[in-house]
Order: C-alpha cells, then sequence, then structure tokens
C-alpha cells in the first residue's frame, strides 16, 4: 500500500482574515492560462494515491467520481493518483490502471463528472519499476528497473504482509522499448477518454526516476552511465507520451500541447540516490524546454534551507507548479517571489493532504475560512469514510465570512466585487 511522506509535514492550516492584506486578494486567485486552458485560481489538487480500486485495477467509479467532482471548481486543475499504464506497472495493492476496458471505461465516468463542474482534468501516468514485487506481476515474473539493484527495507504486498524489496530484472533494451510505447499507448486513451492532458509520473523513486539516478541505474548501454545517457529514457517516454496524445486528441486540437512531467530532485525516498543531483537535474530540466510541455511539477525535498522550485525554476521556460509542504501564505509568496525574479513565468502551487478533508478548500482559502484536518487513517482504504464524506461550507458559513471579508475591504468596491466573483466560482 502506497506510503509516500511528502518533503515537509503540512500541518492542519490556521487561517485568519487579520493576517492578509487590506489593499489586494492572495495572488493563488489570479488567473493564468496553461497553453489553452484557463485557469481561474492558482490552487491545484494534487495526485493522491487513494486505493479506492478493485484488484483488477478498476476504480469505484461512482465513488471515484463523487470524491473527484466535490473537488472541482470552475476553472480549477486536478490531477489523477498515479495510474499504471500496464499490468507489470503496479506495485502496490489495489491500485488504479488505465489499460483493459473495465479500467477504461470506469475512468470515463470520473472524467465526465469532473467536466460537468468546468474544471480541468489531468491524468497521472506511472511505471513503478523496481519498486514493485512479484506478487503484483504477471504471472509472479520478478519486477524491472534500469539495474539489478535492489531497494533496502520492506514493502508491502496483497496479503499485509511486510516482505523485502526483491532484486528487480535488468530491462533489455527490447523491453525498454515497448515500456516506451505502453506510456505512448496510455496517452493516447486518455485522450480518448476525455482527459484535459496528462502529467507523467518521474518522480519519487519510480521508473523514470530510477534510469536517472546513478544510485539505482548502473547500465553500460546507452541508457546508462553519463547524464546524457542516464536522460535518454524519460526523454524518449516523454517524446512518446507528447505523440500519443497528439494521435488521440488530433494534431489541431487546441489540448494537443497538454503533456507535463512530475519530478522529485533530492528525494531519497524509494531508494534514490545520485553522486551529483544538481548536475543531474539541471541538465535534465534544461532539455525539457526542447519538448515544451504544458508545465513542469517540482515536489519540494527534505533539505534543510533548500528549495527545488527556486533551484531549478528558472532553468524551465513555461509554467512551474510547486508541491509538498506549502500553505497558503508560503504558496502566495512563491508565485509574488517568482513574479518579480522571473517575470515571464508563471508560478502554480498544488495542495495535497489538506484538500482531502475538506473538498472546498480554494473557496476556505480564499475566505479564510476553518481548514478541517484530514484522518490519515482513511487515507489508504477502500469506502467511503474520509473520501466522500467530508463536509463542505454550509451557505450560512460562507455568507458569514463573506460578510468579514465586506467589513474587511471596506471602500473597496473592486476588491468586493472580486470576491463575489470568486465565490461563485469556487462553491462545490
Amino acid at each position: 500500500m502506497f506510503r509516500f511522506i511528502p518533503s515537509k509535514q503540512e500541518d492542519c492550516w490556521k487561517l485568519s482574515i487579520d493576517t492578509i492584506s487590506n489593499t489586494e486578494l492572495s495572488s493563488l486567485f489570479t488567473p493564468l492560462k496553461i497553453g489553452n486552458l484557463q485557469l481561474s485560481h492558482r490552487m491545484v489538487m494534487a495526485p493522491m494515491t487513494r486505493n479506492r480500486v478493485d484488484e483488477n485495477g478498476v476504480i469505484n467509479a461512482d465513488l471515484v467520481a463523487e470524491y473527484y467532482s466535490q473537488r472541482a471548481t470552475k476553472g480549477g486543475l486536478l490531477i489523477t493518483e498515479s495510474t499504471c499504464i500496464s499490468a507489470e506497472a503496479h506495485g502496490y495493492y489495489r491500485t488504479a490502471g488505465f489499460y483493459t476496458k473495465e479500467q477504461i471505461e470506469a475512468y470515463k465516468k470520473v472524467v465526465k463528472a469532473v467536466k460537468a463542474k468546468g474544471a480541468h482534468f489531468f491524468l497521472q501516468l506511472v511505471h513503478t519499476g523496481r519498486v514493485s514485487h512479484s506478487k503484483f506481476q504477471p504471472d509472479g515474473q520478478s519486477p524491472r528497473g534500469p539495474s539489478a539493484i535492489r531497494i533496502e527495507g520492506n514493502t508491502e504486498i496483497p496479503d499485509g504482509s511486510s516482505v523485502p524489496f526483491e532484486v528487480p530484472l535488468e530491462y533489455q533494451e527490447h523491453e525498454i522499448a515497448r515500456v516506451i510505447k505502453d506510456f505512448r499507448e496510455a496517452a493516447k486513451r486518455a485522450a480518448l477518454a476525455g482527459f484535459d492532458g496528462v502529467e507523467i509520473h518521474g518522480g519519487t523513486g519510480y521508473l523514470l526516476d530510477q534510469f536517472l539516478h546513478d544510485g539505482s541505474n548502473q547500465r553500460t548501454d546507452k541508457y546508462g552511465g553519463s547524464i546524457q545517457n542516464r536522460c535518454r529514457f524519460p526523454l524518449e517516454v516523454l517524446d512518446a507520451v507528447q505523440a500519443g496524445w497528439k494521435e488521440g486528441v488530433g494534431a489541431s486540437s487546441p489540448l494537443v500541447g497538454n503533456v507535463t512531467l512530475r519530478l522529485s530532485p533530492f528525494s531519497s525516498f524509494n531508494g534514490m540516490s545520485d553522486s551529483n543531483e544538481m548536475e543531474l537535474y539541471r541538465y535534465f530540466i534544461s532539455r525539457l524546454n526542447e519538448y515544451r510541455p504544458a508545465f513542469l511539477h517540482l515536489i519540494e525535498a527534505r533539505v534543510p534551507n533548500f528549495s527545488v522550485v527556486q533551484n531549478f525554476a528558472e532553468l524551465f521556460e513555461g509554467v512551474v507548479i510547486g508541491a509538498a509542504g506549502f500553505n497558503p501564505e508560503s504558496a502566495d509568496k512563491l508565485i509574488q517571489r517568482g513574479a518579480k525574479a522571473h517575470p515571464k513565468q508563471e508560478f502554480v502551487v498544488s495542495f495535497g493532504r489538506n484538500f482531502i478533508s475538506n473538498p472546498d478548500l480554494p473557496l476556505r482559502v480564499l475566505l479564510r475560512a476553518p481548514i478541517t484536518h484530514y484522518d490519515r487513517s482513511t487515507f489508504y482504504t477502500f469506502d467511503k469514510a474520509g473520501y466522500t464524506d467530508q463536509q463542505s461550507l454550509t451557505e450560512q458559513q460562507v455568507n458569514i465570512n463573506v460578510e468579514h471579508f465586506r467589513r474587511h475591504f471596506h471602500g473597496k468596491p473592486e476588491i468586493q466585487k472580486e470576491i463575489d466573483e470568486l465565490v461563485h466560482i469556487l462553491r462545490v
């Protein structure tokens, strides 16, 4: 079962109207355009594994559709949980797949529900590589990775027991070509299912991340050795996904550029390590500009006095989404600081666990309303508890908070009008 620990502790936020400016709203509520998608605010719902999936990788369509649509706002952006591109891509019990007819049809119901709310919806594609175990693999075969190097420690298998990670088989070049094709086909299927875009999971120790790092990639062929060679597979995947997505939506579609990538520089999760992490990511992120992804999604690392976004965003010529450990104040500062340092670049922030317990999180942040703390014990269960039973603000609570804002911005009718418009958009 998925147990990713974010880079920083995301405490339950305590918001107060007294701590905000009386001359302008948070920059989280300034609109922007990503490709052809008009975002009404900059609070993205981050991808989060939640396990409301059966043993065949088919999501519980009705429950999952309710969950995502509860958190969808007009002009908002949501990214799905990590979704496996093939049977061998799975590494955890009851995680979503997107390669069988049943899996795809189930996701179509979710897409329909989210888009009915006027939101934008991206599917995150993943292959777990050596993180997997033979218990998750077709016919009980060994998991595969860039090299035959096991992760230290244990993993959890379907019966709930904890067992050591296995030594993976090293991918042969013809097998790598098959995996790249699997990514391409998954992107094409996502387009045909109605998603607005796809995000490739290139971080937290999964397959692309494994190829990038010399701690897990000790190949001697064109996919290993130098930084340039270790970046080859992730770049080939990106190229293939863009081609598959383009084929699915059509070359003339306004959605044709909506492919993106999520990275986690300096993360040690799932045994990641590299002899020169800074040089690795400076090279890789610079290379991404050749492919012009819709945005770059960067996960902050658990490194004292170091910001992934601040160190690497300047290398990317496009929209950057920061993730992990942000609260409304630090997110606002990131967007404002980024606008000053890089005037041609836009910054957005994705939020995770507080979106779980607050379906109307953007509205609560706008109005400085109380934030409900999340319950970790329900993160990876299989029913509606802690999933679709979280409460949004009542009409009365919204009205009370709006009135507080009117008093705070007394004499500023243009801001009051903006608040009214945003409240209308953000009510879920």
